[in-house]
Parts: structure tokens; sequence; C-alpha cells
């Protein structure tokens, strides 16, 4: 079913088709913008749909429903969730859910040609907006075509995400084939940023070298050399993304970087900002800057074809230098901090274009040169990503804190993210996550990414190092199978076609849970990690599991349990350990479905009794 809308005013006609698909409870909304003058924008936000706030999803409690979104503009932002009632949300990305804890409206951007798609909540009302920048001119009666928006109904939350995912792998088919060699997605690797923040030398890159290819034969195959390479003695900044390397941190160059790489059958990447001019081109090229910023956020102007035939020639010294693979980092600055006035770079241009044009670049160039390359600071909200499937991979969550210490919010919002991101885009990437803190572990393996070690390898085991990688999940982890309130996360997904549950406790409290539904004669693998991290871990079997079983975490440990029949997926000795009895108030957590949502507080505090089990030695 098809429908056409049209608005007026003295400026310009909005006409809107509404086109419905009764099958899929779903509606995309299509416009265009007809001006009936000249005029330039000057930095505006026009509604697509807008209702009063009583009226979304009227047959919900207004009282019982939410927002759900991905805060910022970028992957440094949070997952967070805001009553609808009383919240105001001046700009959330897209995809953005309302909902209570049964039934939702998902909203997302499947098209980002030339804007964006936003929605917000604001003086008590509800719309869908399209941003568009300053300077951006319109012309009378030529028509400025609008981006598209999927909206669905449903009462499964993983449902309506993956079809989303799948609307913007179909409206935005790659510009060009996959041609690098995706070592990214496919093996770990180790990043030095997390242990060195940028003091790194030669020696210091042999020495973590050593320890990385120690790890090889567990599927460990690259490693990332981060910033502080190119940073010139005199002002700190990177002085050009090409040569020469930092004569006194690096005397010979990346060669011995690469051959002891290379020799290890390991590969080395690099990381850059390669749209941020360095210190050699605002000496050398001053006009290829568009936006000095303070410090080193001087951002070149990638319109410019010199400024392109520069970036190319940087892709190309690298890889005749041996190099593999590039982290390029701060993709959203670029595209952002002087992209709000059309005027500063290329008069009827927006930002959205400017983000394409940007990312077309990367991935000519990667594929060219046989460079695969990992995203940070992706902006979201743009369904065009999709397209540039030479950009194998994007980070997911912010930055960690010192020595790998992330936030606890970022584990959230690194596995809701994670599960659509990696449909609709490409491989997500936790990226340096401490190894230490078992949560890494449950983030990297519940979405498929490669995990790094950002750390000084602490209780380091290399059985348990290789063993590892081997705990990535087949599928991602989605809304309904994960609960977290706090530091305390409990998560399923599938291993190997077996059923598979996480919990990570960090907090000062034990938890107790069930896992219910199992059938009678079920075993289980359990593998249980310390404060010191899945390296100095242990491994056993628990046999003779019947219809339910109880899984308790102590503070600072995390445990993950891989449920089978018949003959184990491989071998472990048995648990030693009593079993909690099922006295104990629990969680219950169904198999079938692991009735959790994102909203659901489970912590369960243990009883007296359970408290004075565990002490007298029987747990």
């Amino acid at each position: 079913m098809r429908y056409i809308l049209t608005y007026g005013n003295a400026d310009a006609r909005l006409v809107e088709e509404i086109c419905i698909y009764p099958s899929l409870s779903a509606v995309l909304l299509n416009g265009s913008l007809i001006p009936e003058t000249n005029f330039t924008f000057a930095g505006s936000r026009f509604d697509l749909v807008t209702c009063a706030l009583s009226n979304i999803l009227p047959f919900m409690d207004p009282a019982t429903k939410w927002l759900s979104y991905f805060d910022g503009v970028d992957i440094w932002g949070n997952f967070a969730v805001k009553p609808v009632q009383t919240a105001d949300v001046y700009s959330a990305r897209t995809p953005a859910l309302l909902h209570n804890t049964t039934a939702g409206m998902l909203v997302g951007a499947v098209t980002s040609e030339r804007f964006e798609i936003e929605v917000m909540l604001r003086n008590a009302a509800f719309s869908i907006k399209m941003p568009i920048v300053d300077g951006y001119q319109a012309y009378n009666q030529i028509a400025i075509p609008l981006e598209t928006c999927w909206i669905q109904f449903g009462s499964n939350f993983s449902g309506l995400f993956v079809s989303y995912a799948q609307q913007v792998r179909s409206f935005n088919p790659p510009v060009r084939a996959m041609t690098v060699d995706n070592f990214i997605a496919t093996t770990a690797g180790t990043c030095d940023w997390y242990n060195r923040y940028g003091n790194i030398n030669e020696t210091t890159v042999l020495d973590d070298l050593d320890t990385a290819i120690s790890l090889h034969d567990g599927g460990y195959a690259y490693y990332i050399v981060d910033s502080g390479w190119a940073y010139e003695d005199g002002t700190g900044q990177d002085y050009n993304w090409s040569s020469p390397w930092n004569a006194e941190k690096f005397p010979n160059g990346v060669a011995p970087l690469i051959a002891k790489a290379h020799g290890a059958d390991f590969k080395l990447v690099l990381w850059n900002r390669v749209g941020f001019a360095p210190v050699w081109v605002q000496q050398q090229h001053p006009g290829w800057v568009a936006s000095w910023g303070s410090w080193n956020y001087v951002i070149m102007n990638i319109s410019m074809p010199s400024v392109q035939a520069y970036i190319e020639d940087v892709f190309a010294t690298w890889a005749s230098q041996g190099i593999d693979g590039v982290k390029v980092d701060f993709i959203t600055d670029v595209c952002y901090q002087y992209a709000w006035n059309a005027h500063q770079w290329n008069t009827d241009k927006t930002r959205a274009q400017l983000v394409n044009q940007y990312l077309d670049l990367l991935d000519l160039y990667a594929s060219t040169y046989n460079m695969p390359v990992l995203l940070c600071g992706t902006p979201i909200g743009f369904p065009s990503l999709a397209r540039y499937s030479n950009l194998v991979a994007s980070r997911v969550t912010c930055d960690s804190g010192y020595q790998g210490y992330f936030w606890d919010s970022q584990v959230a919002t690194a596995l809701l993210r994670s599960f659509w991101w990696n449909i609709a885009f490409n491989t997500p990437d936790p990226d340096a996550f401490d190894t230490k803190d078992m949560r890494s572990v449950l983030v990297a393996s519940a979405i498929g990414g490669a995990m790094y070690y950002g750390d000084n390898y602490p209780g380091l085991k290399s059985d348990m190092a290789r063993f590892a990688w081997t705990l990535r999940w087949d599928a991602p982890a989605v809304p309904e199978n994960i609960a977290f309130s706090g530091k305390c996360i409990i998560a399923r997904g599938i291993w190997q076609s077996r059923q598979v549950v996480i919990g990570v406790n960090i907090d000062g409290s034990s938890y107790q849970y069930f896992v219910d539904g199992l059938v009678n004669s079920t075993s289980a693998i359990r593998i249980m990690a310390p404060p010191d991290g899945i390296f100095a871990g242990s491994i056993c079997s628990i046999c003779g599991i019947n219809g339910q079983h109880s899984i308790y975490l102590r503070p600072g440990h995390t445990e993950m349990q891989i449920f089978y029949q018949g003959q184990p997926p491989f071998p472990a000795s048995q648990c030693m350990e009593a079993e909690i009895a099922h006295f104990i108030t629990g969680l219950v957590i169904p198999t079938a479905l692991l009735g959790v949502s994102v909203l659901v507080i489970f912590r369960k505090t243990l009883t007296k009794r359970a408290a004075d089990t565990k002490k007298n030695g029987i747990i």
C-alpha cells in the first residue's frame, strides 16, 4: 500500500511517500523537499513525523514507555534508556526503539545519501527529524530527495533489529567488492595503546611482538602499532603519515618490525588518522587545511584532488613498506569538525555527503593496496557504511581507561550495538579491552570480533590464551538474551551449535541465577576466570545436569558454561566443587529464550544460608 502526503508553506513543499508492508508490520517513509524559491539553509531540522507523546504507540501505558538509543553521534556514546513521559532527548541517532517490556517500534534510517535521520523527544512531542547543515542551498522547484526511514512494530526486539539491518543491506549494496585479506575479522590481534599509550619505540614494539607471537598457535595473527610512531619531537604532533618514522624512537624505521612479524607469519597493522593534517602538510601545504583546530585537530579538505592524491600516496607508501593493514582513527572528527557549515568546504554538499566521500576514499585505497581498514570513532546513523566492504571492522565502544579498564556502560553498549551492526555493516570490534577484566572476553566472544590485549599480560597461561580465541560465539548477542545490572552481566549465545551462558560479576556482592528447561543428562563445560582474567582461569566439566542448573558468581569472577549432550566438545576434568543446592532463590533463565530483556534487573543477593554454605567450604 502506498500513500502520498504533501505539506506546504511559503518556502517549500514537503512531499512524503508512505509504503506499508502489512506482513512485516512495517512502514517505509520517503520524501522530497521542493523549494518554492531560492534560499540557503541556516542550520535546521525539519520534521518528517511529529506526534504528541501521549499518542506514540497509544496501546501502551505512557508511564511505562521508553526510548532506547545510542547517545552521541559516534561510537563514543553509550546505550541509553529514557522514559518517554519525562525525558528530553534533543537528537538520537537511529536505530532507536520506542517500547515497553513486551512490544515496541523501531525507527531506523536506511539511506544517508545527503542527510541524516534523528529522533527527538522535546516539548511533549516525539518527532523523526532530518537535519540540514548551514550553507546548504535550495533552488526554486528543484526537488531535494530526502532520506528513507524504516519503521517497524513488533514484540521481538531482536527480530526488529535484524529486520532493520537487512533493510540497510538491501538499500546500500557494496560500491566495490571486498578484495582485501580480511585477517582482522578472522584472527585475533593485539594493540599496544593500552599498554604503552604512545610511549613506543623499536624495542617496545619488538618485545610486545614476541609476546603476541607466542599466542600465534591459538589464532593470534596480527599486531597493531598504535599512536606514537610518527610523533615529531618538537611538537608532539604526527609529522607525516608516510615517512619518515620518528628517527629517535625508530632509528631503523619499520623494517625490523616487518621482519619480525612476517617471519612469524604475523601481520603488522599501523594506526593513523589520515584525514588530519600532520605537521608536514601544515608546513608544506597549508592550502590543504579546511579547519585549523587547536593543537593537532587540524583537518584536511578531503574534497580536494591534491588531498586525495596525498592520502592515496600514504596507502601506497605503507604497502611498499610491507604494512598489512591500517587502523584509521577519528573518523567522525574528520567529517564533523567543520561540516556544519557547507560554505567552509564545498557549497551544496552536506555532512552526510562528506562522510560518504571519506569512507569511499578509504575503501578504494584499501582495495587498491590490499590493506584492510579497521575504523575507529565511526559515525553512527549512516547506513551508507554498509557500502564499503573493504572497511572490514569498526569499533563498537569508546576507549578504555588506564591499562585497559573500561566503563561499565560500555559492556552493554558493545553487546547491544554490535549484534545489529554486525549484520548491517561489517564485523564489529571491541578494540583494546583489558584481558584482566573478563568482560572483555564476554564482549569479544559475543560479537565475534577480535580480542586485543591492552595490558601487560599478568597471569598469562599460553594454553588458556589459545583457548580464549575459540570462545567466539557463532552469532552476536541479542537484547532478549542479555541482562545487566551495574557490574553484573548475564548473556547467552551459541558456540559451535551449543547453548552458552556467560556471567560476569565485578561487584561486591554474590549473584545466583538458574538456567531452566534443560534436557535430562545434559552436561556442561565450566570455564571460570578469577580477577586475573581468563589467562589465569580454569576449565572443568559438570555431568548429570537435569532440568535446572544453577550458576553462582562470586565477586570479581566470571563463569562461562557450554551445555552439551553426548560427547564433550573438548577434554576437561571433572569439577571438584559441589553444586549449589536448588533451594537458593535466583533468576530463572529458560534455555529456550533465556527470558531476559535489557530492562530486566536480575540482581539476586544470596540468602544468609547460602553465604554460610560458601563459608563452610562447600562452594
